[in-house]
């Protein structure tokens, strides 16, 4: 049997001209494989739990027939069944085959064969037993963490339901996921965990008797993958024949090297996209190759050991004529698109994910997102969020201590092509960042501006700055601990007065 299928379309409608195609595609006649490892076990006097392998096929297995004296006795579509209303002490033989979508049969199973217990009123766990129960355990317990999920698989005899807690450290209060049906093998799948953190779960199973049995383990989901980091403090400064770039290195064991690519049109967004014109170990670069009056866009990339390179730090330089007024910030002015796609104009700085030591930072109501500034900082935009026509996203950071100095970074594709990434080394300094986010098409237009702020903070409070700015700094940072110690003298010094005026009350 072969299902046939036509399609036609239009090349040109006014000579009446089709394409049509003929797809003929060969029925499905494979049987699943047999079913291995049926097991059969008495739960009770009345119940015969069964359990067995997936089968497997070359479409799908879809469900499994069972057979009880060979007898067709009911469909499940789990590797496991639950027999219940028999007679007590009595045998029972069982069989099960699979079936796929095209209802070809597997074949029956080896049998297996079990015998129902007495009826007993010997409460359960209780010693001095008929010896018919089986002791309840659980065994080939795994676990297989991700990002930001995990499953966790067992299996059991007798079967049984089950009760999954988990949460941080010591603390099982993130979740708890349950099944009150009577299953032997479970993979179950804990979802919404944080990246690169450890977890605690236990695992509490009850069988057909009500025993009960706990299993307690632990698991550390992957950390949140970050780039490699790019140049700090990028800056030109011009004269009247050059342009000069300065920046400082990122500090990490992988560094390599500093490439620099330049373009008249717009910022290079990829390490090849332009006039290399530096490459090298040095932290400045002065370009001779430039004329009053024009715009120049250079972006500095890190390249590591394994011959990687960074998003890429950003920055415009410009020779400029007398009288000619200066722009501020890197970005030119840009025209606004007149068509902005959906996605794009319902992006918000939530939507952008703020990542160090492998943990996603949370962003506060006010979209601002705490950071420590002694620490690598990715921020990411996942892949889905945009459409594939634009040209950059651009995040740049305001300087707390001088509003004119301004830090641009590209946010780059990665290359398994599920974000939009910059890496940004260790702040080295304390503040509130003003923060802005670009988004610019490929026509060079606007299509949003997104703002935010990051908080860094930084445990050295005199980090080579002036005293005059550390110190305000140290109380900020400090808040609370010096609030709490003025309390605490305050408190103390007022308990002595009182102290004091009560002795002279009380001679």
């Amino acid at each position: 049997m072969f299902a046939c299928i036509f399609s036609f379309s239009s090349v040109n409608a006014l000579e009446d001209q089709f394409n049509i195609s003929l797809t003929v595609t060969a029925a499905d006649i494979t049987p699943p494989s047999v079913p291995t490892g049926l097991l059969a076990t008495a739960v009770s006097s009345s119940q015969i739990d069964l359990s067995w392998n997936a089968s497997t096929d070359d479409v799908a297995v879809t469900a499994y027939r069972v057979f009880r004296d060979n007898l067709f006795l009911a469909t499940s579509t789990l590797t496991s069944y639950s027999d219940t209303g028999l007679s007590a002490q009595t045998a029972y033989s069982y069989t099960v085959s699979a079936v796929d979508a095209a209802f070809n049969d597997s074949g029956r199973s080896a049998t297996s064969t079990a015998t129902t217990s007495a009826v007993s009123t010997t409460p359960s766990g209780a010693g001095g037993g008929s010896g018919q129960f089986v002791a309840l355990r659980i065994y080939d317990l795994s676990v297989f963490p991700a990002y930001e999920n995990a499953v966790v698989a067992w299996k059991t005899i007798p079967l049984s339901k089950f009760v999954l807690e988990w949460g941080e450290g010591s603390l099982l209060n993130s979740g708890v996921l349950s099944d009150s049906s009577f299953v032997g093998s479970r993979q179950v799948l804990i979802s919404g965990l944080s990246a690169g953190t450890e977890y605690l779960f236990r695992i509490t199973v009850e069988d057909s008797l009500g025993r009960k049995l706990s299993q307690d383990g632990s698991f550390e989901t992957f950390p949140l993958k970050e780039g490699i980091p790019n140049v700090l403090n990028l800056k030109t400064i011009s004269n009247a024949e050059t342009i000069s770039l300065d920046w400082d290195n990122p500090v990490f064991s992988g560094f390599d090297s500093v490439r620099i690519v330049k373009s008249p049109f717009f910022f290079p967004t990829g390490p090849d996209d332009g006039q290399i014109i530096f490459e090298g170990l040095a932290g400045s670069f002065t370009d001779y190759d430039v004329e009053s009056g024009k715009d120049y866009f250079y972006t500095v990339f890190v390249k590591d050991n394994f011959g990687n390179f960074s998003s890429g730090a950003i920055v415009r330089g410009r020779i400029q004529i007398p009288g000619e007024p200066v722009e501020g910030g890197p970005l030119p002015e840009l025209p606004k698109a007149p068509v902005v796609h959906p996605q794009i104009q319902s992006l918000s700085f939530s939507d952008f994910e703020f990542i160090q030591e492998g943990r996603r930072l949370n962003t506060l109501p006010n979209d601002t997102v705490v950071m420590d500034g002694e620490k690598d900082l990715t921020v990411a935009l996942r892949y889905e969020k945009v459409p594939e026509i634009l040209k950059a996203i651009i995040v740049t950071l305001i300087n707390p201590d001088n509003k004119d100095q301004v830090f641009s970074f590209l946010l780059r594709v990665n290359d398994d092509k599920t974000a939009y990434e910059a890496t940004i080394g260790s702040l080295r300094r304390s503040g509130l960042y003003e923060t802005r986010i670009d988004v610019i098409d490929y026509k060079n237009q606007g299509l949003k501006k997104i703002d935010g702020a990051l908080a860094a903070t930084f445990a050295s409070a005199y980090s080579g700055d002036s005293l005059f700015h550390s110190v305000p700094r140290f109380v900020m940072q400090n808040f609370l601990f010096i609030l709490f110690l003025i309390i605490i003298f305050l408190t103390i010094a007022l308990y002595l007065v009182f102290k004091k005026n009560r002795r002279k009350t009380n001679p």
